[in-house]
């Protein structure tokens, strides 16, 4: 018997999402622009030195593709919700995981923005939970850490 993979629904019966979440887009920008730039120093360097150059360039495309590729997935697939009854975390494209937290098992929700995140607005959300089956959450480069967080506030407290 074949198996078809189909989209499964996050929320349970009542359960409404109420926000939805991924790191911010520029990160995988950043992510390609600084494979990109280590590439092509590589590929100038072997162009000064070897007779292989041309078989390189096609490598390092290939790498670059794939790698890029990758990257996107990576930040597709990861992503964030808050429900009326838990927080969600799903995570990965091959490595799949998955981490739930009821809202009422959540003790501290708690941001770190750096310099660079405070200028394009994005920056960690950690959320810790009683309990040892999940107990830590971090969210990294979530856009507006601080919104996020005074909702998942505004929630819980509701």
């Amino acid at each position: 018997m074949i198996c078809t993979p189909q989209k499964r629904n996050i929320t349970f019966g009542s359960e409404k999402i109420i926000l939805k979440a991924r790191p911010h887009a520029i990160i995988p920008v950043l992510q390609i622009l600084l494979l990109l730039m280590s590439l092509l120093f590589i590929n100038l360097i072997i162009n000064n030195s070897a007779a292989i150059s041309p078989l390189f360039s096609l490598i390092c495309a290939i790498i670059f593709i794939s790698t890029s590729i990758a990257i996107i997935l990576d930040w597709s697939s990861n992503v964030f919700y808050l429900t009326n009854k838990r927080i969600i975390h799903r995570q990965g494209f091959l490595w799949k995981t998955f981490k739930a937290v009821p809202l009422n098992r959540i003790q501290n929700i708690s941001y770190q923005i750096g310099i660079i995140g405070r200028i394009i607005g994005f920056g960690d959300l950690i959320i810790e939970s009683a309990g040892r089956t999940v107990g830590i959450i971090r969210l990294r480069a979530i856009p507006d850490p601080e919104q996020i967080a005074d909702k998942i506030q505004e929630t819980i407290s509701y």
